[in-house]
């Protein structure tokens, strides 16, 4: 059961799909949130279903048209945190409750050893029959972090996702962190829940001297080390320790040609970054954002970093974390959340809070290339540990042990 998209969580459950539909003990069928098209869900399916390496059987009846706006009218009149956090749940029922009553009633669907929803809340058992039932979260972001908890919206769909798991259902995960989170909030028994991590793609370990330029070309930036991170400006990323941590690094060592370049527009409350950026307006040429950059610059982009920076505060997984050790790049990231989980050693870890240790680590990696190419080299290592073959395995074993 697909969700909606070709970027995020979309693009990694067709990574996935790729390498289970040609794996000869799974028989793959697609049942797909149409899209506001439905003729694009349509495209995107046969489109994946055409493919030589993808031979995915889409049944006739695979779109469910999944009215996506009602929980945003039952929402939009409660719009204060404390409004949230006492209506959320009561609402968030009663929207999965219309959504499975309009249309996965109407959806004939054939008899399955395994239902497996990639991104909606699980259907009831009325719709899935005797499959054992499978449901990934790839976080409760919504729910553990104070500022995304007063998107009404988000909180809605953590709280469809988990409210949709019944007894007996298992769930896959992406990090031991999001395992014990959903575990510590909705007590599931450990034993069905499944970790299988994400990963990134071979193509950003092939980066060519060619690539690297058109991706500097393309972020205005000249022949000059730069440092990268990729994150929308919202508060959990806290985009503004990296920019402040910049700031000294111009301050105080002599790294003046360096630049700083974030990938990622403004999502949710932006506040924070745009008082950082204006906070340092003196090293704006600097200074790159790009709100958008096409699919085939990232590898590019990441292999000519001199470093990349996470500092996110809350994750589900941190892919960008994998795809920058995967390019070779030496990876910096806060003791937040997955982040220690996923470097596990091959990168350096500072304090949430402080800007400047941050700066003095960017500092070593740009004035010491012995140093910097000890962390590139723990990059590679650590990347081989995420492939989605691997991961592709897993699941597929997943299904195989529950169909028993």
């Amino acid at each position: 059961m697909l969700g909606r998209g070709t970027f995020g969580i979309a693009r990694a459950v067709e990574e996935l799909i790729a390498p289970l539909s040609v794996d000869s003990r799974v028989e793959m069928n697609a049942v797909a949130q149409a899209a506001p098209d439905p003729a694009a869900t349509w495209l995107t399916l046969t489109q994946m279903a055409g493919r030589p390496s993808m031979p995915l059987r889409v049944p006739p009846a695979f779109v469910t048209r999944l009215p996506l706006t009602l929980h945003y009218g039952l929402y939009r009149r409660y719009r204060s945190a404390e409004a949230a956090h006492r209506r959320s749940r009561m609402l968030a029922r009663a929207a999965w409750k219309a959504i499975k009553s309009v249309d996965m009633r109407r959806v004939s669907l054939p008899e399955w050893d395994v239902f497996h929803s990639t991104f909606l809340p699980l259907p009831s058992p009325a719709v899935t029959g005797r499959a054992q039932r499978v449901m990934s979260v790839y976080d409760v972001i919504p729910l553990t972090d104070p500022e995304s908890a007063q998107n009404l919206d988000l909180r809605a769909q953590s709280l469809a996702l988990l409210d949709s798991i019944q007894d007996g259902d298992h769930v896959l995960v992406n990090s031991a962190f999001v395992a014990r989170e959903v575990h510590r909030i909705r007590s599931i028994d450990t034993t069905h829940i499944h970790i299988v991590p994400l990963a990134a793609s071979e193509r950003y370990a092939t980066a060519t001297p060619a690539d690297v330029r058109a991706a500097r070309r393309f972020a205005g930036v000249p022949d000059a080390p730069y440092v990268l991170t990729v994150a929308n400006a919202q508060p959990r990323k806290d985009l503004p320790l990296l920019i402040r941590a910049f700031g000294h690094l111009a301050a105080t060592h002599r790294n003046a040609s360096a630049h700083l370049v974030l990938v990622g527009g403004d999502w949710l409350d932006a506040s924070s970054t745009h008082a950082a950026l204006a906070e340092h307006r003196a090293l704006g040429p600097r200074i790159h954002r790009l709100d958008y950059v096409p699919e085939h610059l990232f590898p590019g982009l990441y292999a000519g970093a001199s470093a990349f920076v996470f500092p996110s505060r809350a994750e589900g997984f941190g892919l960008p974390l994998v795809e920058a050790m995967k390019a070779g790049v030496p990876v910096l990231a806060t003791d937040a959340s997955t982040s220690p989980e996923i470097l596990a050693g091959a990168g350096i870890i500072v304090g949430q809070e402080s800007s400047l240790e941050l700066a003095n680590e960017l500092a070593s990696l740009l004035q010491d290339p012995s140093h910097a190419a000890e962390y590139a080299a723990r990059s590679v290592q650590r990347a081989r540990d995420f492939t989605w073959a691997s991961s592709a395995k897993m699941i597929g074993d997943l299904y195989l042990q529950l169909a028993r």
